[in-house]
């Protein structure tokens, strides 16, 4: 990620900081560690500390809170690489954006939509066919949970209205 991704995501570090713009070129090997990493893995160590991560040593220089969990289940966040470039075709990258107050989703929508019809008549072959659509980060980040939420929702009313058939069942024989 870069530098300006944790003020967008309004994120503040548990332990040290997060990466500075000098760090985002590939001056020095650095990463951030997600808090579950930092206290099992470092042993809650004072920060910077050393980590060896695969064949490289990074300094340790700041710790997520577990709150940044859009990432899903990662423990370690890394600037981009040095010289790093990606192609057209790079649909793995994510866009993180925060919208001024004054603006709604819908405004954002319509302005993602010139962008992208820009992008399809500059580029056809890669962008013709590409979509992106403006969704809160609350919304992304509970899409997975979506669909077995409604159906344990539905199990559980079935359930009580089960037990609610029961219970009148029962009262009614008694009052007969």
């Amino acid at each position: 990620v870069f530098e300006d991704f944790w003020g967008t995501v309004a994120v503040n570090p548990i332990k040290g900081r997060f990466f500075t713009s000098a760090e985002c070129q590939g001056t020095e090997p650095v990463a951030v560690v997600s808090e579950t990493f930092w206290r099992y893995r470092l042993g809650s160590r004072a920060l910077p500390a050393q980590a060896r991560l695969g064949p490289v040593d990074y300094t340790v220089v700041g710790v997520a809170p577990a709150s940044l969990s859009f990432f899903g289940a990662v423990d370690v966040i890394l600037p981009p690489s040095p010289g790093t470039t990606y192609g057209r075709e790079a649909a793995f990258l994510g866009i993180v954006a925060r919208l001024r107050p004054s603006a709604t989703r819908e405004y954002a929508q319509a302005q993602i939509d010139v962008r992208l019809r820009q992008l399809a008549a500059q580029y056809p072959a890669t962008d013709a066919e590409l979509k992106i659509q403006a969704v809160p980060l609350q919304q992304y980040n509970s899409q997975e949970l979506r669909a077995p939420l409604t159906i344990l929702l539905t199990a559980v009313a079935g359930l009580l209205l089960i037990a609610c058939v029961n219970v009148s069942g029962l009262l009614l024989g008694r009052a007969i």
